[in-house]
């Protein structure tokens, strides 16, 4: 939830490319015009939490076109941050009861470092402007869990329909989550959908019952 990601899928009006970068303020307004330079669509710009140091914000976009330009804009969106190149991520032993939490959601997570990340993918399509975008598009809710003094803290964001949302949020605050924010993450889309952050510590067992 703390890496700029981008995906990428072929469609008969040519290469699809959403996702999000994640900037320092300083470097919010460089990378807005890096992206608009090359073609591509900001659809949103916010946070994601709240008290985090320093203070970090979402840039989401879109592009539709020539694979080339694509990358060449975010190559150079890239460039206006301090984001380092990833490195490889192995497992770590995990300090706490994997098993308990995937028992409790009904499905294994992927591990990456200290990190156990689910995807739970809507069962409908989603499209933006009239493009499909599947669930590894950043269209599936995430749920990621890694250590904590207080046993485990999570992050990620329901996908919801608008209906949706309140009920939602009605049952993570009743679990004790914390909602951080709650908006859109594309323009045009269809159907339209709501991205619900959330953040929670405590036993694993409790936090995922919340989840």
């Amino acid at each position: 939830a703390l890496t700029s990601w981008v995906a990428f899928r072929n469609d008969p009006s040519g290469t699809i490319s959403i996702g999000d970068l994640v900037v320092l303020d300083a470097e919010l307004n460089p990378v807005v015009s890096a992206l608009q330079e090359h073609g591509l669509e900001i659809t949103a710009v916010h946070n994601h939490l709240v008290g985090e140091q320093p203070h970090t914000a979402y840039v989401h976009f879109f592009g539709r076109g020539d694979l080339k330009g694509i990358l060449e804009g975010l190559r150079s969106a890239l460039d206006a941050t301090r984001t380092p190149a990833a490195p490889a991520v192995g497992k770590a032993a995990l300090s706490f009861n994997r098993k308990a939490i995937e028992e409790i959601l009904e499905k294994e997570g992927a591990q990456a470092g200290k990190v156990l990340a689910f995807s739970f993918p809507r069962a409908h399509e989603i499209s933006m402007h009239g493009a499909l975008l599947p669930p590894v598009m950043g269209m599936a809710t995430a749920i990621n869990f890694q250590p904590s003094p207080l046993g485990v803290a999570a992050t990620g964001d329901f996908v919801l329909r608008e209906r949706e949302v309140n009920p939602v949020i009605s049952k993570l605050r009743a679990g004790g989550v914390k909602i951080t924010a709650v908006h859109n993450h594309m323009l045009d889309d269809e159907p339209r959908m709501v991205f619900v952050h959330f953040w929670a510590e405590g036993k694993p067992e409790t936090v995922a019952k919340a989840l």
